[in-house]
């Protein structure tokens, strides 16, 4: 009997079947194969922006963590699609850590709250990509993709938050950092084009704000706005701002790729491929 499987968005590309999960639901499949599974946390939240009080201009969030690896598929397989994360508030100051996407026995875990300008908010968060710094603070550490930016302005511009592909960009006495870049999907599984896991851009008090890592994190602001929030279900950070709360970190995303009716390519071997830096474990095929 031929493979089959439902769940989340099913489509074809090639000779390969692709089911998206853009939130939480089971694939459930009618007997065991080998897939391809390419999957983002959550990208953090950007501070809590308050220049006309003692916080300062905020920081942009880290992105969540890109990977993609062999999963074996086989009977019902819960697919956890990380939840978008607030960004600070009054109440909160950081932006919310990011949430994790687990699907297959693997988790791609969520980035780092962007900072607030008062001590010791005025750090980044550490997460999957770290949170960006705001005042004098230290950007936010990074488990899987790369830091939040560091922070020298005193009080008016702030950092950005890491990316799963670049750091986040450091600030000025002048001048924001900028989110830090975000990756693709690997190729030719039919997984979506286009970045994933940007972090977020350093807001300003006056002139440009940051801008969001690879056009999907959110931007930063430099009024009485909130900052950008990540773009939709790419485990982007969401953007500072010079008065208001923070933007939201997006949700993840989950996407099963293997071969329509089941089996191996002939003549492929799976070796480790890493997307970015220190991000996971993956696919590469080769020739065998």
């Amino acid at each position: 009997m031929a493979f089959s499987a439902t769940g989340g968005t099913v489509t074809t590309d090639g000779d390969y079947t692709v089911h998206t999960f853009t939130a939480n639901d089971s694939l459930v499949c009618t007997e065991s194969i080998e897939a391809q599974v390419f999957m983002v946390g959550g990208g953090a939240g950007g501070g809590y922006g308050h220049y006309a009080g003692s916080y300062g201009v905020s920081a942009g969030g880290g992105a969540g963590q890109a990977r993609d690896d062999t999963v074996t598929l086989s009977g019902s397989m819960d697919a956890v699609v990380a939840a978008a994360a607030a960004g600070g508030t009054s109440a909160t100051k950081q932006g919310t850590d990011g949430n994790s996407s687990i699907f297959g026995g693997n988790t791609a875990s969520g980035g780092g709250g962007g900072a607030t300008g008062d001590a010791p908010t005025d750090n980044g968060r550490g997460g999957a990509s770290g949170g960006g710094a705001s005042k004098n603070g230290t950007g936010g550490s990074a488990s899987a993709g790369y830091a939040g930016g560091n922070a020298v302005s005193a009080f008016g511009y702030s950092a950005g938050g890491g990316g799963a592909g670049a750091a986040g960009g450091n600030s000025t006495t002048t001048v924001p950092g900028n989110g830090g870049a975000g990756v693709q999907a690997p190729a030719g599984y039919g997984f979506p084009a286009g970045y994933f896991a940007g972090g977020g851009g350093g807001g300003a008090t006056a002139g440009t704000p940051g801008t969001g890592g690879s056009s999907v994190g959110g931007a930063g602001r430099n009024g009485t706005f909130p900052g950008y929030d990540g773009a939709a279900n790419t485990g982007s950070g969401g953007g500072g701002t010079k008065e208001g709360n923070g933007g939201a970190g997006s949700k993840g995303i989950i996407v099963v790729s293997y071969l329509t009716g089941g089996g191996a390519p002939p003549g492929i071997t799976y070796v480790p491929r890493s997307i970015g830096s220190g991000i996971g474990s993956g696919i590469a095929s080769g020739i065998a």
